[in-house]
């Protein structure tokens, strides 16, 4: 029987190794992917036990939180009580989760909405997104809550 040169078994090691490495990497991502779309399907809105609401507007369905202000709150009035939290990109209305409460404490009505596309709000394809777009969606909006203004801040 004839004996391998050492060269040729560190080949070999180094080959059989390599296709266990490959292995062990395949399936192990192949495991988080489908755990991830697993826990990715449950974020489905219909799924899911949102504390917001969805409102139509502009043909969209955009997704809202709304805080009543505390009847603890400072006596603001009118439509300086009112507050719309609008996200940057990448963000949505989880991105106010820590400030809603606060706001509303202090007296006001805190409005958080997830823009067009973002977040839970609907992604249509072939749909306009621009700045335009979403300040229509923004106006539609107060208009449907009866906010006539909101302070800038």
């Amino acid at each position: 029987m004839a004996r391998f040169s050492k060269k040729a078994k560190i080949i070999v090691f180094s080959l059989l190794a390599t296709i266990l490495i490959l292995l062990i990497t395949f399936f192990s991502y192949w495991a988080f992917v489908s755990s991830a779309i697993k826990d990715f399907a449950t974020l489905e809105p219909s799924k899911m036990k949102l504390e917001g609401n969805f409102i139509n507007l502009c043909g969209t369905n955009i997704y809202y939180i709304e805080k009543k202000a505390s009847p603890a709150g400072e006596g603001l009035e009118g439509d300086a009580r009112n507050i719309i939290l609008v996200h940057g990109l990448g963000g949505g209305s989880f991105t106010f989760r820590k400030n809603m409460d606060a706001l509303s404490d202090a007296g006001f009505n805190v409005y958080a909405i997830d823009l067009k596309g973002f977040a839970y709000s609907e992604r249509q394809v072939k749909s306009d997104y621009s700045h335009e777009k979403q300040a229509e969606i923004l106006l539609e909006f107060m208009e449907k809550k009866q906010i006539k203004s909101v302070p800038h801040l």
